[in-house]
This record gives C-alpha cells, sequence and structure tokens, in this order.
C-alpha cells in the first residue's frame, strides 16, 4: 500500500485518540523515531504525537517527506543500507539517532525476492549504537512468521526452527537487535496484521483455495499493534522482557474466521482445501497478558460484525 493512499485515508489521530491510552500518562519528553511511515508507522506516529511524544518519521523519498510534512509530522529522506556503516555525517541520520526511542517499521519483502532484510536492521543498529548516540531503546517490529514450522501453543520461549530461508531471514535481523549495545533492545512479534485497509475479507481470490481450515488465526488488530508498542515505551524501564508476541489472545479456527470475514462484506462463501497440518500453530501473547495488557480487539470474531 503507497504512503498517499495512507495520508489520504482516515484521521487515524482521531480514530485512536479515544481508545488508546497510557494508564492516563502522556509521554512527555520523550522522543521518538520510528523508521518506516506506512501502514502502520504513520498511525503509530500519530498517536505518539497525540500522546505528548516529540515525534520524527522517516520516509525513502523527499516526495514522501513532503507529504508526512503536511500531516504535522517531522519527517526526514532516510534508508537503511545493506551496507552496515556509521553516518556520521548524514544529517538525517544525526536527528533519527539523536531520539531516545527508535522503532523500526520496515517490512522485511521476503515474498519479493529479497534476502537483505538482517543487513538493514544492522545499519540501523550501527548507528544506534554509534558514539553520539542519543538512543535508550530500540524496537523491532518483526513477525510471529519467525514461529514458522512449529506446532500446537507457541509463545516467546519456544525455540525456533530456522529450516526455512524465511524463518532464518527474520531471526538473523532480530539478533541484530537483540545482541545489540544499546540499553533497551526488543523484538516485537506481530501477528498477522488487519485492520482498516486489510480486512480479512478481501485476504484471498474467491477462486483461491484457503489451506488448513482447522488451523488457529494468530491476527492482531492494527489498533492494539499501537497501544502494545506505546506501552512498551511507557514500561521502558520495568519491562524485562526482550521478544514480546502482539498478537489477539482470541484464535478462531480458520474455516470459521474466514467465512465470518467473507460473509461481513456479502462475498461468496470462501473454499477450503482439506486439513494438512495437523496442529497448526497457536501463538500467545505470554509476555503482555501477564503484564495485564489490555487487548482493544481481543475477539475478532467480534471484532469482524462491525468491520464492513
Amino acid at each position: 500500500m503507497s504512503l498517499l493512499r495512507c495520508l489520504m485515508g482516515i484521521d487515524y489521530v482521531q480514530l485512536l485518540a479515544g481508545c488508546l491510552r497510557l494508564g492516563g500518562q502522556k509521554m512527555k519528553n520523550k522522543s521518538v523515531a520510528i523508521i518506516g511511515a506506512g501502514w502502520l508507522g504513520l498511525p503509530l506516529a500519530q498517536h505518539l504525537q497525540a500522546q505528548g511524544a516529540q515525534v520524527m518519521v522517516t520516509a525513502t523519498s523527499a516526495e514522501k517527506t513532503a507529504q508526512l510534512a503536511k500531516r504535522g509530522l517531522n519527517s526526514v529522506c532516510y534508508q537503511a543500507s545493506a551496507n552496515s556503516m556509521r553516518r556520521d555525517d548524514d544529517q538525517a541520520a544525526k536527528k533519527i539517532f539523536s531520539c531516545q526511542v527508535v522503532i523500526i517499521c520496515i517490512p522485511p519483502k521476503i515474498r519479493h525476492g529479497l534476502t537483505n532484510y538482517p543487513e538493514l536492521i544492522k545499519d540501523i543498529v550501527v548507528n544506534a549504537e554509534a558514539p553520539g548516540s542519543q538512543v535508550q531503546q530500540l524496537i523491532l517490529c518483526s513477525s510471529t512468521a519467525v514461529y514458522n514450522g512449529l506446532s500446537g501453543e507457541v509463545d516467546e520461549t519456544c525455540q525456533l526452527n530456522l529450516s526455512t530461508d524465511k524463518t532464518a531471514i527474520l531471526a538473523a535481523a532480530e539478533q541484530q537487535v537483540l545482541t545489540s549495545k544499546v540499553s533497551k533492545s526488543q523484538v516485537v512479534r506481530l501477528g498477522g496484521l488487519i485492520g482498516p485497509e486489510r480486512h480479512p475479507g478481501r485476504f484471498f481470490s474467491e477462486d483461491r483455495l484457503i489451506t488448513n481450515p482447522e488451523s488457529p488465526i494468530n491476527f492482531v488488530h492494527r489498533d492494539d499493534v499501537i497501544a502494545a508498542l506505546a506501552y512498551l515505551i511507557k514500561h521502558q524501564h520495568t519491562l524485562a522482557a526482550a521478544t514480546v508476541n502482539v498478537v489477539a489472545p482470541g484464535h478462531p479456527q480458520r474455516r470459521q474466521f474466514y467465512q465470518r470475514a467473507h460473509a461481513v462484506l456479502e462475498r461468496n462463501p470462501p473454499q477450503f482445501s482439506v486439513q494438512q497440518d495437523i496442529d497448526g500453530k497457536l501463538v500467545k501473547p505470554t509476555v503482555l497478558l501477564d503484564q495485564g495488557f489490555q487487548f482493544h480487539h481481543p475477539d475478532l470474531l467480534a471484532w469482524l460484525e462491525n468491520s464492513g
């Protein structure tokens, strides 16, 4: 999805201000840089700014930077490099890494054939660690796809299966952050993202068979991702966990979920193949639940009813 479409969409600050709170406390005097202002990064920036944080966002072109500025966001043109080099003379990098918190919201693009995601993340880490950097907290938005190859209930403590290229790439990128010298480095493993302009009733064409219909879904609404990231910032000094799953605690079966998603949009019922993966995997947000974090959309079937 293009940045322009995000900018022309719903006023996310108004949407989220009433439902996403940090325990009544705003983030005054907190500076946050968000690398990647797309479908997640843009509304995240708007929410944190509405909470009182000083927010900076990045874009990969001057045109996109100007579009973000029109939305009242402090923006710079910046692109991570696979060369993993210090950028001591890069003014944009100086602004980014003078922030106390850096959140990485760039997609790995593995499905497009790219394999350099770990190198891109390393480039950011190198600069976050450099002398003169003010970064105190570094957060990588990763994916629960890193649990691919596992079955049954899984959480942040599970040993990963790195036998596929995708899981190996994601895990290698995560390690760049988890082993960094930044005082607080965290990986947030996001479930399948749903929300505005990402309705699950449109995920599959009507002639495509949906696999493993008896397996559970591992999705999360964007509102809850934004709330969870804000929670990590607020609890920077008290939440010890380095890896955090952000996935809705409700896990209906794929058949039930996609049938309802299609019905809400008045599409033809989806078609399913025979179950192949006997157990499937169910990703638990153990760290957040143990902290007492409250999901806004814990029951995604209930969310579907008002999503059309």
